[in-house]
């Protein structure tokens, strides 16, 4: 296992390329009346919760909790990355596994796709597949090593390569739902890709 090593700055502006292009989708829905951007703000930064999406449902205001991850490598690797351990010295847990958001917004960069899920569902079918023997073999681990603008090293994140086809897969044989959508600047947000099916526990405003 190679570890990637990924300048921080990088990361960082790959992050609000990725959230703007976000809040640009969800503003495009009708019923979408204000999209707040979190990442900022330390109590929410605790919840790993970027942004705060306001919908109008059924005369009712909702507010939808999203995590953002951000991916410029997705579309070539054809995996998925999983973030388990944020990191390694310290042993704190990935945004992946600890996130309090109601949905999961992977995006690939590069190419506008973006696949939508629900938070807490994901991760519940990831831990239960943890459970399968062929685990490791199908999820395969991997190392990120970020360094700052100087090349010196900051810290190690860990998680897991998901072959993207098999996890949707896999989720259409459970019933799991998801949004996948291609080239998003074609596309208009809808209520339904909010997955409101999956997430009963929205607080209303």
């Amino acid at each position: 296992m190679s570890p990637e090593f990924v300048d921080f700055n990088t990361r960082n502006k790959d992050a609000k390329k990725a959230s703007k292009r976000i809040e640009e989708f969800l503003r495009s829905c009708v019923k979408v009346i204000d999209v707040k951007n979190v990442e900022n703000h330390k109590d929410y930064q605790l919840l790993d919760i970027d942004l705060l999406c306001i919908v109008e449902i059924g005369r009712q205001e909702r507010s939808i909790s999203i995590e953002i991850k951000g991916d410029t490598k997705a579309h070539y690797t054809g995996n998925f990355f999983f973030e388990t351990i944020s990191n390694e010295s310290l042993g704190t847990q990935g945004c992946f596994l600890k996130s309090k958001a109601d949905l999961l917004f992977y995006y690939l960069i590069e190419i506008d796709y973006l696949y939508i899920f629900p938070m807490e569902i994901i991760r519940e079918w990831f831990l239960k597949m943890h459970k399968n023997p062929a685990f490791d073999t199908i999820f395969h681990t991997k190392k990120t090593h970020t360094i700052d603008s100087n090349g010196n090293y900051q810290h190690t994140t860990i998680g897991r390569c998901v072959n993207i086809e098999y996890t949707l897969r896999s989720l259409i044989e459970q019933n799991i739902q998801f949004r996948e959508i291609e080239s998003m600047i074609n596309c208009r947000c809808m209520v339904d890709d909010l997955c409101f099916e999956a997430n009963t526990d929205h607080g209303v405003i």
